[in-house]
């Protein structure tokens, strides 16, 4: 598996920023000036990944942390509150939309979101920034 398919995408990136998520990953979506579109980067800036050297040309326009897999695993609550005074649980599995990210009550089976996407991190990227939308998770400093 590429590096660039386990870190989200620069989209889901600049929204997590824009919820105030801290900027602080492995990777970094970076778009300079002259460059058609954002190159991934490794932390401290040393080794682009999947991107040629036209990638740092003018000036710096935008960076955003790409948080990996692993990253927003990290971040994603490992159960919500129901009303039935139970939990929604976290559950990742692989289906035939791809990965696919829910919560599911313990006590019947309901379920409070899901998200789709072909890739992890992206999939959970969306319920991520859905749970800070709708005010039901919000980050640690």
């Amino acid at each position: 598996m590429k590096l660039e398919d386990q870190a989200c995408s620069v989209e889901l990136a600049k929204k997590l920023n824009e919820l105030g998520v801290g900027q602080d990953s492995e990777f970094y979506w970076r778009k300079y000036s002259l460059a058609e579109k954002p190159a991934l980067f490794q932390l401290g800036g040393f080794k682009r990944i999947g991107a040629d050297l036209a990638v740092l040309s003018g000036s710096l326009e935008y960076e955003y942390s790409a948080f990996s897999v692993a990253e927003l695993g990290e971040m994603l609550p490992k159960t919500l509150p129901t009303e039935c005074h139970h939990t929604y649980d976290l559950e990742i599995r692989f289906t035939h939309l791809g990965w696919e990210i829910r919560y599911e009550a313990d006590c019947n089976g309901s379920v409070k979101k899901i998200t789709h996407d072909i890739s992890e991190a992206n999939a959970r990227g969306k319920m991520l920034i859905y749970l800070l939308e709708n005010k039901l998770t919000e980050m640690k400093e």
